[in-house]
């Protein structure tokens, strides 16, 4: 009998918004709007090892062995292969985020070990995930079926580049942080559950017709 993988790409995003939803009921100071969600893991903080482990390393294993299996029966071609290395390196980040806890507040100008390899982890993982639907955008318009997929899957990658862009240049003021984050990962979940339900089709691509354009 065959294991339906397809699931683990919805799991990751669902786990992930319980466990900040969770913890960030439970600190009453907490904003979602001006605060990042990495302070929810904070070293010191409430809930801190529950937010590291549940929203951070857990999801991020999730996605390894989902991008494995993605790798192992869905991507046929170079681009799609990028867009699957993409997730298996954000949930690489997503782990090495939850090993490594930012300092208190995750305040910027704060150059720890930890701090600085929380950033780095960071900066890996959204800056892999928002390529990953430009590659598998570019690799699904080929085929006549799938052209209208790619299309949305590179409008929503390039919506992601540019929250990633605006959440840079907001990082050191935190002017609306958390609101620009959020919006940020609701997008890249977003492309992760409508990529994961479009999933058992994609094995047939090798079978569709080909645009000729």
């Amino acid at each position: 009998m065959k294991i339906n993988h397809t699931w683990l790409g919805p799991a990751a995003p669902a786990l992930y918004i319980i466990v900040v939803v969770f913890v960030a009921a439970m600190r009453s100071e907490y904003s979602h709007v001006s605060q990042l969600v990495s302070e929810l893991g904070e070293q010191g903080g409430a809930y801190s090892l529950v937010m590291n482990v549940g929203a951070f390393i857990t999801p991020g294993l999730i996605l390894v062995v989902f991008s494995m299996f993605i790798l192992n029966r869905y991507s046929h071609s170079v681009w799609s292969r990028l867009g699957t290395l993409c997730i298996t390196l954000y949930g690489i980040g997503l782990i090495s985020s939850g090993l490594n806890p930012c300092e208190l507040s995750c305040a910027p100008d704060v150059y720890t070990q930890d701090q600085l390899l929380h950033d780095l982890s960071g900066t890996l993982a959204f800056g892999a995930l928002v390529t990953a639907p430009v590659f598998w955008g570019v690799h699904l318009r080929k085929y006549t079926e799938m052209k209208t997929v790619g299309q949305s899957f590179l409008v929503l990658g390039i919506v992601a580049m540019v929250l990633l862009a605006v959440m840079g240049a907001a990082f050191d003021s935190r002017y609306y942080i958390g609101l620009i984050q959020r919006s940020l990962v609701g997008t890249l979940f977003l492309w992760l559950i409508v990529f994961s339900f479009y999933l058992p089709r994609f094995h047939k691509s090798e079978r569709l017709i080909v645009n000729e354009v």
